[in-house]
């Protein structure tokens, strides 16, 4: 039933995330939207498309706050060029920053996919660069992630080498980093200390 006895019509939300590997949140929403307009005509239909943080959180909060999607060159999981989006909003002093645009799954292919090797470095740069366009605040959406690599790929760009100090690895490419245990990062618990 499309109304009531005062005749108003049905009205019906529309939120859908990102559809992975098929539709973008926007695209899903328009798509609902027509379906049911065309198979319910008087029927209005309020699209709002969400994101969790993963794929989609940047075109979906850029066109929600009247925002900007911008295009940069970073380096993906295993250390290539890629293009990757991220957004300003707030009249430019906020960066929107998407893991997975620059880290994450969608930028390998299966057999690439090695977590304990790859690095978020990617996204580090993307901060950088809303840092360079003078943004005060950086809003980082941490969903579909390519590695777990604990953000020491974030920090290298920042200016962090610390880690890379403890593991004496100083002079290796970021491709070729390799976590071996979480324990390399964490405090010992069986009482012993690590030197530098």
């Amino acid at each position: 039933r499309t109304g009531d006895d005062t005749g108003q019509s049905m009205r019906i939300l529309i939120a859908p995330n990102t559809l992975k590997g098929s539709l973008t949140a926007q695209d899903a929403a328009g798509a609902i939207a027509e379906g049911l307009t065309r198979s319910v005509p008087e029927v209005e239909t309020i699209e709002i498309p969400i994101a969790d943080g993963g794929d989609g959180t940047v075109s979906v909060l850029a066109s929600a706050l009247g925002g900007e999607v911008v295009r940069s060159r970073v380096t993906d999981p295993i250390g290539r060029p890629i293009v990757a989006l991220w957004g300003l909003v707030a009249a430019g002093r906020t960066a929107v920053i998407e893991t997975s645009s620059a880290s994450g799954l969608g930028t390998l292919r299966v057999d690439e996919r090695s977590p304990m090797t790859t690095t978020s470095r990617g996204t580090g740069e993307l901060i950088v660069m809303g840092l360079d366009r003078g943004c005060t605040r950086i809003i980082v959406g941490l969903g579909g992630s390519a590695t777990v690599d604990a953000g020491v790929g974030v920090l290298r760009p920042l200016g962090s080498d610390s880690w890379m100090r403890i593991e004496g690895k100083s002079d290796q490419a970021e491709a070729n980093w390799t976590v071996s245990s979480p324990s390399t990062f964490l405090p010992s618990t069986q009482g012993s200390s690590r030197s530098n």
